[in-house]
């Protein structure tokens, strides 16, 4: 079985479908150019909540966001 990546990277489109990522886990790849993976536990305003690997919570604008990528089992 393959895995489906879908990759948002206008944050117009980040910002409006954001939400239905929400209990899943996804990556993001931030204007500082460093990546975070995680579950996203909430969103917020203009703010999302990721818990990382180590589980720790990450309060994230999505101002910082500038790619969005999730897989899905094809």
């Amino acid at each position: 079985m393959g895995t489906r990546q879908l990759r948002l990277s206008d944050a117009g489109q980040i910002k409006e479908r954001i939400g239905s990522f929400v209990g899943k886990s996804v990556s993001l790849v931030l204007k500082d150019s460093t990546a975070q993976t995680g579950l996203l536990e909430s969103v917020s305003g203009a703010s999302i909540v990721l818990r990382n690997m180590r589980l720790k919570k990450m309060n994230i604008t999505l101002d910082q966001i500038t790619e969005l990528y999730y897989d899905t089992n094809a």
